[in-house]
């Protein structure tokens, strides 16, 4: 990666016509140096293909926003009966900020559909690649504000250029 904090996709191909469970993570180390737990993941679920289908590669596009110039993926065959099966995986730089695709209506217009994204853990710092605040007297990395207005920034963004209008986000859960 060229350059970090503005978007990238990772682009995975793999068969549309291959019954498979395949999970995909995007795995960076924090500012400390230490991979985090919590990172970006995402996966595809093929099932039985449908009579007279064709068969052809699909792909499963994840936008993401790099802290490190080395993220690493992370493919993992999530069936213990059938293999798992990809094609090329790339690595594209984005623009500096995401548009929304053409067909989306502007804000404010009544008369288009709710279209919400669930976080049902209040995880989108992590989600969207935001920076930490690294504490050199605890040896450790702390979410600060800046933590929460970089993700919310990048979450606004993603829902807007994913055709998103709304967003049902958990503040509180787990205890």
């Amino acid at each position: 990666v060229n350059r970090v904090d503005e978007p990238h996709r990772l682009e995975v191909e793999y068969p549309g016509d291959v019954p498979q469970t395949l999970g995909i993570s995007l795995v960076e180390s924090n500012a400390a140096g230490r991979v985090a737990p919590l990172g970006l993941d995402s996966g595809i679920e093929v099932g039985e293909p449908l009579p007279g289908s064709e068969p052809g590669w699909q792909r499963q596009r994840i936008v993401f926003w790099p802290r490190t110039r080395t993220p690493l993926v992370v493919l993992v065959n999530r069936s213990d009966t059938s293999p798992a099966v990809f094609g090329r995986l790339a690595v594209q730089a984005g623009p500096a900020r995401l548009s929304p695709p053409p067909n989306v209506p502007p804000p404010g217009r009544n008369d288009s559909r709710l279209a919400a994204a669930l976080l049902d853990r209040p995880v989108f710092p992590e989600n969207f690649g935001a920076g930490q605040a690294f504490d050199s007297d605890a040896d450790g990395v702390w979410d600060d504000w800046l933590t929460f207005y970089q993700g919310g920034v990048r979450l606004v963004e993603y829902l807007k250029y994913a055709g998103y209008n709304s967003a049902v986000i958990a503040v509180a859960c787990e205890g």
